[in-house]
């Protein structure tokens, strides 16, 4: 009976949670995605690299060093 009651009561809250948290956590887990774990990754989005890369070059017109 203990089993049983047990059993319930998961059911229950896994019900509630797929109903209530899924849609939430996919809209979490598609905005993080690209954030966490960066390295880890084995290509950046361009969004993000444009973010996290920032061109500190001085740009210089050489054209009349030819």
């Amino acid at each position: 009976d203990k089993a049983v009651a047990l059993l319930e009561e998961e059911l229950a809250w896994r019900g509630t949670a797929n109903r209530d948290l899924l849609e939430p956590l996919k809209e979490f887990e598609f905005f993080m995605r690209d954030h966490i774990g960066l390295r880890q990754q084995e290509r950046l989005g361009d969004e993000v690299v444009d973010a996290i890369s920032g061109c500190l070059a001085r740009h210089r017109d050489i054209s009349l060093k030819f």
